[in-house]
């Protein structure tokens, strides 16, 4: 290479003899490869491809090992033939292409993602409970992450509940984990590594050890400013979350957000039309639409109730006395009687309660014990003397079901009534 100023080329020049060894390199190539002299050895012996097993084509990148191990990305033309072979450095292709392919990667991941989002969305909105959604919200976030435990938490009237799910963190209660800086602010909370959690605080990164847990990545369930819970992905093996993690993270809670707000609208609307909003007990539309005929073998005892002097209330203190003494009155009942049983405030003064007894002495006997709860004293109306008629029927079997039965125990109060009141009487079919 005497006649070519070799040594200040950029590329590297080496010449092959008739074997594929090497009888000169310049300066470039020399430094490459990290070797005081190559004369003598295979240019073979420098370069690896992309893929050993696949034939090479003209093209393609190459790898020239250094040394010290470092891999230069190299093109090389001529490298099967004899005579002059001109080594490229191919690093910026190679970046390149590797930006190229990370691209079409992220690409495919949030199509795969955006799928998920999709599906999840109509698979939320046909969930029958909150229950249900959780446990489809757990199989989402496991396969949309690759996590090994998922857990979803839905708050409630009695505080934060777990739904659906596992919780690797034993040690750690979870209402530490949803305390999470960030969470409240509806941010998505992703830690990596056992040195991170420690970071955050000791109690976590005690759970990390513990658990054998590398990562975790929580959500907040949120719609319109309420939150609503949390999801969490656990990852059992070393994990970072690339820039799209937390979007999908808020979509999948932002879908669970607005579905779970539509259950409990569905339910709130539900509950007013068969619940009475005075006394919170179930309204005379329960009774005709929830309750259906005893099964066979048990005896049905309906209970109806009219309150004696419940007018003088209204008449003497107002009408929002009365609703407190028909709180108080609901309260009364609800302590009377068992919790399986129902209790219903059937319109204005009337209430109806429906048990299975075990016979006419024990629907009496709870009539009777329901008549002395309801004379004593009242807070809302201490100078109001109240008491109650009271009717009940019962059947062992009601072919025409509970409303048969309601309007015995009705024309029984009546006659309790037009006997003085506050009395129980009995219609039995």
């Amino acid at each position: 290479m005497r006649d070519i100023p070799a040594d200040e080329l950029p590329s590297g020049l080496v010449r092959l003899d008739s074997a594929g060894r090497i009888i000169e390199a310049n300066a470039v190539f020399q430094a490459w490869t990290g070797t005081i002299s190559v004369v003598g050895r295979r240019l073979a012996d420098f370069v690896d491809a992309v893929e050993p097993d696949r034939a090479l084509d003209e093209g393609d990148i190459l790898f020239l090992r250094n040394a010290d191990g470092l891999r230069r990305p190299v093109l090389i033309e001529g490298i099967d033939q004899p005579g002059l072979v001109v080594v490229f450095d191919a690093t910026r292709r190679q970046e390149v292409e590797d930006g190229l392919l990370e691209t079409h990667a992220l690409v495919r991941r949030t199509q795969i993602r955006l799928q998920l989002v999709i599906d999840a969305s109509i698979a939320f909105a046909e969930a029958t409970s909150e229950d249900a959604l959780a446990e489809l919200l757990v199989q989402t976030a496991s396969r949309a992450y690759a996590a090994e435990e998922s857990l979803v938490f839905l708050a409630g009237p009695d505080g934060v509940r777990p739904a659906a799910g596992t919780y690797p963190f034993g040690d750690l209660a979870y209402g530490e984990l949803l305390a999470l800086s960030g969470l409240s602010r509806g941010e998505v909370v992703k830690i990596s590594g056992v040195d991170a959690a420690y970071e955050i605080a000791a109690p976590l990164g005690r759970a990390f050890t513990s658990a054998g847990v590398h990562a975790v990545i929580v959500a907040p369930i949120r719609h319109e400013a309420e939150t609503l819970g949390a999801f969490a992905c656990f990852f059992l093996h070393p994990r970072t979350f690339d820039e799209q993690a937390s979007p999908l993270a808020s979509a999948l809670a932002g879908q669970a957000g607005q579905a779970v707000t539509s259950m409990r609208l569905q339910a709130a609307l539900e509950h007013a039309a068969t619940h009475d909003q005075t006394t919170g007990l179930p309204n005379r539309r329960f009774l005709e639409e929830r309750l259906q005929a005893p099964s066979s073998g048990a005896t049905t005892a309906i209970i109806f109730i009219d309150l004696d002097g419940f007018k003088r209330v209204n008449d003497g203190f107002g009408h929002a006395v009365g609703d407190l003494l028909l709180r108080e009155v609901g309260e009364r009942l609800r302590a009377a009687v068992r919790a399986e049983h129902v209790v219903a405030r059937y319109g204005g003064d009337e209430f109806v309660v429906v048990a299975e007894v075990a016979g006419p002495l024990a629907a009496s006997e709870m009539a009777e014990r329901i008549r002395g709860r309801l004379e004593e004293p009242y807070k809302t109306a201490r100078d109001v003397a109240i008491s109650a008629s009271i009717g009940v029927a019962m059947a062992d079997s009601a072919p025409n079901g509970t409303d048969q039965l309601i309007r015995l125990a009705d024309q029984a109060m009546y006659a309790a009534k037009g006997a003085g009141g506050n009395r129980v009487a009995a219609s039995a079919v």
